[in-house]
């Protein structure tokens, strides 16, 4: 796909007719992404990291593949979906989610778990130094969650997260290339360790108090902050 004796335009074309859809979707968010990362680091003075930028795109074009093969039905019912799903009786629920702070040089780990009754069980919070790759603060959130529930003798657990990417890859048997490999396979470990284990992805709208949680920038483990208690409550609407 040389440039020779053409212009940016010829050339986008002809890589379009060259490659399939969906890595031609994928260069195309990358592209998008970029653009998005030069006008934060114009207006903002601080940028992505390229592997968070990469991450961001595949992500994005994962989700939309997703729901566009989903029949009327499916996407139906997803839309009607806006609330926390209750595990079954015997289960838990575990939710996690990581937030960067770029300006602040700092990232934000949360996580909770709940039972049927919808009974926050313990939560955790971590506001830490100098990440700005998403993929690995999510998949930390997640190792942080697991390694929680573990340690409060949990046998049956189900991880939900809103990092498709990371999910995906938890699920699949062969080689990871993202930066956080090492810790995808540190949850792994862990996960083995689990009489039941499973990795769901879950929208960020299901799931409010979680988000809300991360965004506490505090560090904590234990009870659910008081402050969040009318957030549980609208999770369950």
């Amino acid at each position: 796909m040389a440039w020779k004796n053409e212009d940016f335009f010829s050339w986008y074309l002809r890589l379009y007719k060259e490659i399939d859809f969906a890595d031609w979707s994928t260069f195309n968010a990358i592209l998008w992404f970029m653009w998005k990362n030069r006008n934060k680091a114009w207006k903002e003075q601080t940028c992505s990291l390229p592997s968070s930028t990469v991450f961001a795109a595949k992500d994005c074009i994962t989700e939309l593949f997703q729901i566009s093969t989903r029949n009327d039905l499916s996407r139906t019912r997803q839309i009607q979906r806006w609330h926390w799903i209750r595990p079954p009786e015997g289960f838990y629920k575990l939710n996690c989610d990581a937030a960067v702070f770029p300006q602040l040089g700092k990232w934000g780990l949360g996580s909770v778990i709940r039972d049927h009754n919808a009974t926050v069980i313990r939560c955790s919070t971590s506001f830490r130094d100098g990440i700005h790759d998403i993929g690995l603060a999510e998949s930390s959130a997640i190792l942080e969650g697991i390694s929680l529930a573990l340690s409060v003798g949990i046998e049956r657990i189900i991880v939900e997260s809103d990092a498709l990417v990371i999910i995906n890859e938890l699920n699949k048997n062969g080689p990871c290339f993202l930066s956080c490999n090492d810790t995808l396979c540190s949850i792994k470990l862990i996960s083995i360790n689990f009489v039941s284990c499973s990795f769901m992805y879950t929208p960020r709208s299901n799931n409010r108090l979680i988000h809300s949680l991360t965004n506490l920038k505090t560090n904590g483990n234990g009870r659910l902050p008081t402050s969040l208690y009318t957030i549980a409550a609208m999770d369950l609407e």
